[in-house]
């Protein structure tokens, strides 16, 4: 059994972890619309609740504060301001410095000497 999305529909990347999700959509307000609209399916299909506290919309700093306002409205979530922490590690957008994983390398040294 061969699986696609039609041509028309949004396209989604994601990760999933063990309780974690995290979902890549390209900023395009009709985009989350339709994430919005399959994650609430999910929420009733599982009888899991997504709890929009503890979600964020991470964004590139070059995109606009009107659109960014306008996406956070129609997904009702928060937005995140880079750069921002996943279980640790630091998320950015554009190009990576070694200073900003500083903290989780200084961790991973306590850990191994302490």
């Amino acid at each position: 059994m061969q699986y696609y999305m039609s041509s028309g529909c949004p396209r989604f990347s994601y990760l999933a972890f063990v309780d974690d999700v995290l979902i890549f959509v390209n900023g395009d307000k009709r985009a989350v619309v339709v994430l919005m609209a399959l994650l609430r399916e999910y929420e009733a299909v599982s009888g899991q609740a997504i709890s929009p506290v503890q979600v964020r919309l991470l964004h590139r700093p070059s995109f606009p504060a009107a659109r960014r306002r306008e996406l956070a409205g129609a997904a009702a979530f928060l937005l995140a301001h880079p750069p921002f922490k996943y279980l640790g590690c630091p998320l950015t957008i554009g190009k990576r410095n070694m200073a900003s994983f500083d903290p989780l390398i200084g961790r991973i040294f306590d850990r191994i000497l302490g």
